[in-house]
């Protein structure tokens, strides 16, 4: 596939907000409803920019087959079918060109170069799981081929929500060295979804704790109880909305939690200490 050096942006930019934690920017003067209730703004129905998408081939097919063995709709949406901690990619090819796309997802350090030459920034390990470069050449071909929705985008603006705290640092605190098994316990926390609630480098979400530096915070034996045992999350408001989360009890081998310690382990500080 030839990778063009060029990527545009449309009325809908697909942002990456804080690394592996994604929303939809909405780029225009549109009006918003406010249910007065929930002091949250309703969704809104973005018109459609005629993208003609790529036909179908073998290399597409190939590269749809990865992408529902890679599991990648538990984070994107297609046709309104799937998660929203990254971006929708109905229509992703009016958005991203493949040179982009490709930089993106491939393993290599020549797609990592090529990802700072078109954007400036360097990737992070936590925005996205990278893949080899014939899947990722493959995805490609495959999400080139999704057509915008046919009705126009649907999409929910950003709403209040609470900012996840800062952890104090302790000063002593050196993370253990990474391991083949602390590398496991990286990819079972990103599969299992803890990120979706804990932050680890300014990515993730906001209802679990802060995990940066958390080897400082608590003992090997603290981390498994947690996991094993998950506590009550103290309640708090925002607005109206009374946040009354719980870890959910995950069903994880004793190998797959002592792995997931392993990677806590390794983390740093917090860059921004309170």
């Amino acid at each position: 596939m030839q990778m063009k050096r060029k990527y545009r942006s449309g009325l809908i930019l697909a942002a990456i907000a804080s690394g592996m934690l994604v929303t939809l920017r909405v780029m225009a003067d549109a009006p918003q409803e406010v249910d007065e209730k929930v002091k949250a703004p309703m969704p809104l129905r973005m018109p459609t920019h005629d993208y003609i998408p790529e036909a179908t081939s073998a290399e597409s097919t190939r590269g749809e087959l990865i992408f529902k063995q890679a599991n990648c709709i538990q984070c994107h949406s297609v046709k309104n079918a799937g998660g929203n901690l990254g971006p929708m990619l109905d229509g992703i090819g009016y958005r991203r060109q493949a040179d982009f796309l490709y930089a993106h997802l491939a393993a290599s350090n020549a797609a990592e170069r090529d990802y700072f030459k078109l954007t400036g920034r360097n990737r992070s390990m936590y925005q996205h799981p990278r893949i080899s470069p014939a899947n990722a050449t493959a995805i490609v071909s495959f999400l080139l081929t999704l057509p915008e929705p046919e009705d126009g985008f649907v999409l929910s603006p950003h709403v209040i929500s609470l900012p996840a705290r800062t952890p104090q640092n302790s000063e002593k605190y050196v993370p253990k060295p990474k391991s083949k098994s602390s590398q496991e316990g990286q990819k079972l926390f990103r599969d299992k979804g803890c990120i979706a609630c804990h932050q680890i480098q300014n990515a993730g979400g906001w209802l679990g704790p802060n995990l940066d530096g958390v080897g400082g915070r608590m003992e090997r034996a603290t981390i498994i109880e947690n996991i094993n045992n998950p506590a009550q999350i103290s309640k708090r408001e925002a607005g109206d909305v009374d946040v009354l989360p719980q870890m959910p009890k995950l069903e994880l081998k004793k190998e797959e939690i002592e792995k997931i310690t392993d990677y806590l382990l390794t983390l740093p500080n917090s860059q921004k200490a309170e």
